[in-house]
């Protein structure tokens, strides 16, 4: 059995959550070594390096966490009494008004800094959008493939006139 499987949904959210801390500070890590290089010069790679091998522990923990998530979602392995509190937290208001606020402060640091420091760009972008596979994880099965919203079942278009060519308009 592999070691993720065995996890509530809490603890897997949380292990996702880490793995995302772990990737933005990498990110951060990255871009604080990039402000203090010189106009023109490059890191070297051992400066690098601690940082990305980080990078890639948190993705592959991030990863593991969500696929365990959402396959046991959909399996239905968990009671739903054991994933109501995950989707309470992921669906809190609190975070979509974070979610926002990220993307607009990695989209300003991507138009202030002129293209020049993407690192701070994922910085900002990273959690966000792992906080958004967590939430797409959480989500029942039945619940993703609604109507769009719709309250009533909709039927499909149906015409008796299918190829005929529109008649003029009369008065």
């Amino acid at each position: 059995m592999r070691p993720l499987q065995s996890r509530t949904p809490v603890q897997l959210v949380w292990i996702s959550l880490a793995s995302n801390a772990l990737i933005a500070l990498c990110f951060g890590m990255l871009f604080i070594l990039s402000l203090r290089v010189p106009e023109g010069l490059r890191l070297s790679y051992l400066q690098k390096l601690p940082w990305i091998v980080f990078l890639v522990l948190g993705i592959t923990g991030d990863i593991l966490a969500q696929s365990a998530l959402r396959k046991g979602v959909a399996n239905e392995r968990w009671p739903e009494s054991l994933l109501v509190a995950p989707r309470k937290l992921a669906e809190h208001s609190v975070f979509s008004i974070l979610g926002w606020s990220l993307i607009v402060a990695s989209f300003a640091l991507l138009v202030f800094s002129r293209g020049q420091r993407l690192a701070g760009f994922y910085f900002f972008l990273a959690p966000q959008m792992g906080l958004n596979r967590v939430r797409m994880s959480l989500r029942s099965p039945n619940k993703v493939a609604d109507n769009s919203g719709l309250s009533y079942p909709a039927k499909p278009l149906q015409s008796d006139h299918w190829g005929v060519p529109p008649s003029p308009f009369s008065n």
